[in-house]
């Protein structure tokens, strides 16, 4: 869940996703990056990723033993006798929304979209300072409009914080 909070990734994005789309950066001044490729639109895009991000894929990459061509979100064979996890295969639609369901029903949140991480996303984006034209090249929308209409959940406290900056209080 890291991973789709910290990017604004889709499902499908994170369905695909590979360790080889993970990019740590060289220069220490860098971030390290996801590459998401053929995305919606058939659009790749790069989204550098906050540090805790970074933690999160590489422990993830430590623990699991994960290769380059592993699928972070892999298939799953099983029947009676056993289970077989597949990290070179993608995993399915139904196994994704079944690992998203327990991981809420683990947390204890009732149940929501996936597709609300990327909303919340965008939300932070915005709520941290960041700018809605950056916002949009990072959802890969061809269009401020889908990224300010249907994303930015914003409210009066956002506007409040505003007004505190502009009369120099923030």
């Amino acid at each position: 869940m890291e991973i789709m909070f910290g990017t604004g990734a889709r499902k499908g994005d994170c369905r695909t996703l590979r360790v080889k789309h993970f990019r740590p950066t060289e220069d220490a001044d860098g971030r390290d990056s996801f590459v998401f490729l053929s995305g919606k639109g058939g659009k790749d895009r790069v989204v550098p990723v906050l540090p805790r991000v970074s933690r999160a894929v590489a422990e993830l990459v430590l623990l699991n033993g994960l290769g380059d061509d592993d699928h972070f979100w892999y298939s799953v064979r099983a029947n009676e006798i056993s289970r077989k996890v597949m990290r070179r295969d993608p995993v399915g639609e139904g196994t994704f929304a079944r690992w998203w369901r327990d991981s809420l029903d683990r947390a204890g949140v009732r149940y929501r979209n996936p597709h609300l991480t990327r909303h919340t996303y965008a939300t932070n984006w915005l709520r941290n300072g960041g700018r809605s034209e950056t916002l949009q090249k990072l959802l890969g929308h061809a269009s401020s409009r889908t990224t300010t209409d249907l994303y930015v959940h914003l409210d009066t406290q956002d506007v409040l914080a505003d007004l505190a900056i502009i009369e120099g209080r923030g």
